[in-house]
């Protein structure tokens, strides 16, 4: 069996802060294959992003620290890599898509330069072919009249259009894998969608391996293979995507999916919501971290903290009763 494209094993990751150590990132473990698309989901304070940021160490250093834990990218450890072999990956190897571009894209900086850059320091062309190959890659993501918006700014772009940049930036150099940090937040519905459109026909056109985070599953129903879904810090459930959406195995995701909202729904009817609030990271969890939250809460839940398990072919969840879940 070929080997995956990326491995993460016992990933931890800590921030150590004057209040305590905040433990963001407690051992998780998942594979992503060529071709696949993950996503990672979860509500906010959960662990998704610094778990992805954690794998080429893009969180600050300090407060952050890749504690434990290895990431194996084409059979290397990039936990061990030093960094100016780390900055031979990042941007080469694997692209990475913020969640905002106003605070990613540099505000005195033409965007076609700041694309250029990446080839000019990755692929060492030179300022005139690093400028046509900027220009083609615009075009690809779809920015009209691309090469007389080379020398634009940031601010003469809409937000849709700011996101598209940064996409050319992390596709700039053909990756093997792109993450993309909730890249539609704070787009409209319209605007969002199209950038789904122009990620699926890019995964179709160059070939790219996906992770992409979000806190709303309804994003990537027609997007992921595969979700994992994310709570304090740990991989609460696994699964294919078509899986997940007709039987949860884990009663947080089945939250996650009931606050959906439906075009069916009674226009009087209010959205439902998960009750209760996340666990304090600052202490480690000797119980189900879901559990003060949980409608199926048993006696063990209080007792001892349940490990992600295999529940069927294909489906990973951390609940004592993930097989009576959904049945």
């Amino acid at each position: 069996m070929a080997s995956h494209l990326l491995e993460v094993k016992g990933l931890e990751t800590r921030f150590f802060t004057v209040e305590g150590t905040v433990h963001a990132v407690n051992g998780i473990s998942y594979h992503l294959d060529e071709g696949e698309t993950l996503a990672i989901v979860g509500e906010s304070g959960c662990g998704k992003t610094v778990g992805v940021l954690s794998l080429i160490k893009l969180i600050p250093d300090p407060p952050g620290k890749v504690t434990g834990g290895e990431v194996i990218f084409e059979g290397l450890d990039l936990t061990k890599l030093k960094r100016h072999q780390l900055e031979n990956v990042r941007g080469n190897k694997i692209g990475m898509v913020f969640q905002d571009p106003t605070m990613s894209l540099t505000p005195v900086m033409p965007v076609g330069r700041q694309i250029a850059e990446t080839l000019i320091r990755h692929k060492k062309l030179g300022e005139k072919a690093a400028k046509e190959k900027t220009i083609e890659l615009m075009e690809l993501v779809n920015i009209p009249q691309a090469a007389q918006r080379y020398g634009d700014y940031p601010h003469q772009f809409s937000g849709g259009v700011r996101q598209r940049i940064m996409i050319a930036i992390a596709i700039s150099c053909m990756p093997k894998l792109l993450i993309a940090d909730e890249p539609t937040t704070g787009l409209d519905v319209t605007i969002a969608a199209g950038l789904l459109d122009l990620v699926k026909g890019l995964r179709e056109t160059i070939g790219l391996s996906m992770i992409w985070i979000t806190h709303d599953l309804a994003v990537v129903a027609g997007l992921a293979d595969r979700v994992i879904v994310m709570y304090a810090g740990q991989i609460v459930e696994e699964g294919k995507v078509t899986d997940i959406y007709e039987t949860a195995k884990h009663p947080y995701t089945e939250g996650l999916l009931s606050s959906i909202p439906s075009v069916d729904s009674d226009h009087d009817s209010r959205l439902k919501t998960i009750g209760g609030m996340p666990p304090d990271l600052l202490e480690i969890p000797n119980q189900c971290s879901f559990a003060p939250r949980c409608k199926y809460v048993i006696d063990k839940c209080w007792n001892e903290q349940p490990s992600l398990m295999t529940v069927m072919a294909g489906r990973k969840s951390a609940c004592w009763l993930a097989e009576k879940i959904g049945d």
